[in-house]
C-alpha cells in the first residue's frame, strides 16, 4: 500500500494487549482532512470540545 498513510487504531502510548488493532489504509485527501480536524479539536480548550460538559 505504498503512497497511502495508515492510521493506527491503537491510542498512542497505550501498551499492546493480546487484542490487535488494525492498520487502516487512508486516502490522502481523507488523511489531510482528518489531520486538520484533529488539530482544530486539540487547539480547543478542553471544556469547549464536543462531548465535554
Amino acid at each position: 500500500m505504498a503512497g497511502r498513510p495508515d492510521d493506527r487504531l491503537e491510542p498512542q502510548g497505550k501498551t499492546q494487549n493480546k487484542k490487535h488493532r488494525a492498520l487502516v489504509p487512508v486516502l490522502l485527501t481523507l488523511d489531510r482532512w482528518l489531520r486538520a480536524k484533529y488539530t482544530t479539536f486539540m487547539n480547543l480548550e478542553q471544556t469547549a470540545r464536543p462531548g465535554r460538559e
